[in-house]
């Protein structure tokens, strides 16, 4: 390996390759859940069915974006996303 005039060679040393092998798991890691979730289209929707009258058999349904961050962190601790929120009957979705 041949230095610059003035600067040493780096040397790849068995700490620095360590480092760098570390660096690069700690990336994969968290890359590879961000990309999967946010890729993934199944999951992106969080879908309500609110009865307009409970004696009726007339049915609102609707649906919102999940968010991003709890599936993000459910997929990042190896936990199936569960798409069912604690929304209440009318409460609209949740912010």
């Amino acid at each position: 390996m041949t230095s610059r005039p003035g600067r040493p060679a780096l040397r790849m040393t068995l700490g620095r390759w360590m480092v760098a092998v570390a660096a690069l798991a700690v990336v994969l890691v968290l890359g590879v859940p961000a990309v999967r979730v946010h890729e993934d289209v199944a999951s992106r929707h969080h879908i309500h069915s609110v009865s307009a009258d409970p004696y009726f058999s007339d049915w609102l349904v609707y649906h919102h974006e999940t968010p991003y961050w709890p599936r993000y962190w459910s997929a990042l601790t190896g936990r199936p996303w569960s798409d069912i929120l604690p929304c209440q009957r009318g409460d609209g979705p949740r912010r």
